[in-house]
């Protein structure tokens, strides 16, 4: 889980942080760390997912369980 400041949101007068929950997968570069390479997937995805809750009102256990796909529902 991530909080996220989103412009977006603010943009329109909502709440302007988000929660976002979900798969972040990064992978180990040498010594280093870097996000995996479906990362921006991963991320779009969870952060859709926070915007139409909040915009519908819902709460997270009130949509436990649904996920979006590619097709984006």
């Amino acid at each position: 889980m991530v909080q996220y400041r989103d412009p977006f949101m603010v943009a329109i007068g909502k709440e302007d942080r988000l929660l976002l929950e979900g798969e972040f997968g990064f992978v180990q570069d040498g010594k280093d760390w870097r996000p995996a390479d479906n990362f921006k997937k991963q991320f779009a995805t969870a952060l859709v997912q926070s915007r139409l809750m909040l915009m519908k009102g819902l709460s997270r256990e009130q949509v436990s369980g649904v996920t979006m796909d590619s097709s984006g529902g």
